[in-house]
């Protein structure tokens, strides 16, 4: 809360409760499931701390994580780290696990991940390199863009860049909410190799001016 104690989920969690005051949140040993909506509301979290006799959840350096560390649940919002390395224990991100981090400007992928929950980096509007260790097997980074290995699939333009951008060609499809909130793109260019748009590709991309969309798409 805002006096630096831990904070508890209280028993009514009613709308008049001030979730903006709470900074850390303690997990006690008999907790088994946390609602994403309930964290969502904890715009101001700075960490994680929880019982080691949890049967469900963990931490490490204040992020959540499920018992053995192969699901990143959630990174705080407000952790002030400018970069993170995602441990190699990590297998899976889960849905939305990085929302709204307004200070991580740069995230590596290890090899071990192997899935990517949904829309994992909307609202970290300073995010301009998005990382991945090269022996990743599902993922690949083009200069800070994350794509699929086979780079077929643009899966996460960071929020953080301005200006205008040329999809690579050979990328076939642009995957849900690839671009979605980049207030600083202006321009993007779709190559001819491009069939498909996806969900939220381009929503509240507020400075766009222009997307070049040819005719091999198909499918938005």
């Amino acid at each position: 809360n805002g006096t630096g104690k831990m904070a508890e989920y209280p028993n009514d969690a009613s709308s008049s409760f001030p979730w903006s005051t709470i900074r850390n949140i303690y997990i006690q040993n008999n907790v088994c499931s946390l609602e994403m909506e309930f964290l969502k509301k904890c715009a101001n979290l700075e960490s994680f701390n929880v019982s080691s006799d949890n049967k469900n959840y963990s931490s490490v350096d204040g992020v959540l994580y499920n018992k053995n560390k192969e699901l990143l649940v959630l990174y705080p919002s407000e952790k002030t780290d400018t970069e993170f390395v995602i441990p190699s224990f990590v297998k899976s991100i889960g849905d939305y696990a990085f929302n709204n981090c307004k200070s991580l400007a740069s995230l590596t992928l290890p090899a071990s991940v192997t899935n990517i929950g949904e829309d994992i980096f909307s609202g970290c509007s300073t995010l301009a390199r998005i990382e991945v260790d090269s022996e990743n097997q599902n993922y690949t980074s083009l200069d800070g863009v994350l794509f699929s290995k086979d780079l077929t699939k643009i899966i996460r333009y960071p929020e953080g860049r301005s200006g205008n951008y040329t999809i690579p060609h050979n990328t076939t499809s642009i995957g849900d909410s690839a671009f979605k909130r980049c207030a600083g793109l202006t321009n993007v260019i779709i190559p001819n190799s491009v069939t498909s748009i996806e969900n939220s590709a381009f929503w509240e991309c507020i400075s766009l001016t222009s997307v070049t969309i040819p005719d091999s798409v198909n499918n938005i």
